[in-house]
């Protein structure tokens, strides 16, 4: 911290340049990092979302009498993908 005029040198004025640079720095990471991780959590939820439609919606076809290879090849999935989601609603 200065205290006194006499302490304002072109050195002490790069460092404080310096400081604040960092600072302006840390402070963008920081915000980049929140909306990252806002973006991440919204991501998150649509994808439970997705896997919860997707889960109902083979739980009916398998009620309908279709075979889980026959609902791994409609989803474009492999057909444990499709044994896990059952064993999910039992």
């Amino acid at each position: 911290m200065i205290t006194d005029l006499s302490e304002i040198t072109p050195d002490k004025l790069d460092e404080i340049a310096d400081e604040m640079d960092e600072q302006h720095f840390r402070q963008l990471l920081t915000d980049q990092v929140e909306r990252l991780g806002h973006e991440y959590q919204v991501a998150v939820a649509r994808a439970t979302n997705l896997e919860a439609k997707c889960k109902l919606r083979t739980f009916r076809l398998y009620r309908l009498g279709f075979k889980p290879a026959a609902i791994a090849k409609l989803f474009g999935v492999e057909r444990n993908v499709i044994t896990r989601w059952l064993r999910d609603w039992r």
